[in-house]
């Protein structure tokens, strides 16, 4: 964003030019604070560029009505020697002189969450109703001349737009919403050696060893009730319930699988035919 203003005259020196960019190239970085880019180009009313020792900028972040100062920061010092009237600093790595004290910082002032509950300097309290609400910009730097201002700048779109893309982020685990999660919290009756079941709704505990939503009797190959199931056939082919006994195989009669007895002769050989001599009979 970009606007071009005159500066406020006060005392014998004003700006006749202040080029302001502001949220260009925001500097995001996940070690706090995140910042924003701030150039302008000061001319003085000669038409020469401000190119002072040391100037102090101050830059104070009001609220959608510019009633309520919520953020202030400040640049003390800053030497414009040899800068042609140029300067470039970082919004939200200054020293912050409004709130003294608390969480607030340069990013969590975008806010527009309603829990965002932000203290003004003139007194009382900010909450956000909206979260298309917009903040203000006052701009004021002090040179030998004295303090100058630029004031009532609208400050639009990047910083809410990282800010909500931050939020939004911290209500997801994976990329999915925090909804789709359960917490431990959420289910209040497990003991120790339970296991978590779901039904389609909602989680809950189950002591192991006792299948939940199991009654009635099992059909097919293995048939009976829970506490006697019995494999009453073999593919399909009825196993009759004669017990075996010793030596006993599983022989398929025809219709059902039973236990037989196989019979595997006995006798002598008495006689060998061989088309050679190798072959003999001995003792036949």
């Amino acid at each position: 964003m970009k606007q071009t203003a005159p500066v406020t005259r006060q005392n014998h020196f004003c700006l006749l030019l202040i080029l302001l960019t502001l949220f260009v190239g925001p500097s995001i970085s996940y070690s706090a604070p995140m910042t924003s880019n701030f150039q302008a180009h000061i001319t003085k009313p000669d038409g020469q560029p401000m190119q002072d020792a040391s100037v102090t900028f101050t830059f104070s972040y009001r609220d959608p009505s510019n009633s309520c100062t919520l953020y202030v920061e400040e640049f003390p010092n800053v030497s414009m020697a040899s800068s042609n009237g140029d300067i470039s600093l970082k919004l939200g790595a200054g020293n912050r002189t409004h709130p003294a004290s608390g969480p607030l910082t340069y990013f969590s002032m975008f806010s527009n969450l309603g829990s965002n509950v932000m203290s003004c300097f003139e007194g009382g309290n900010f909450t956000p109703t909206l979260m298309t609400q917009s903040r203000k910009l006052v701009v004021q730097f002090t040179s030998v001349n004295g303090p100058q201002f630029l004031g009532g700048l609208d400050i639009e779109s990047v910083p809410y737009a990282l800010y909500a893309n931050e939020a939004e982020n911290a209500q997801k685990l994976g990329g999915f919403a925090a909804s789709l999660y359960t917490k431990f919290s959420d289910v209040t009756s497990c003991t120790g050696g339970n296991l978590l079941q779901f039904n389609g709704s909602v989680f809950s505990c189950v002591t192991p060893g006792t299948p939940a939503s199991f009654s009635g009797s099992l059909s097919g190959d293995v048939t009976g009730t829970q506490a006697a199931t019995v494999v009453s056939a073999l593919r399909g082919i009825p196993l009759v319930a004669t017990a075996p006994t010793t030596n006993q195989v599983l022989q398929f009669n025809g219709t059902n699988w039973v236990p037989t007895t196989v019979a595997f002769g006995g006798g002598s050989v008495t006689n060998v035919t061989s088309f050679n001599s190798y072959l003999t009979v001995i003792n036949g």
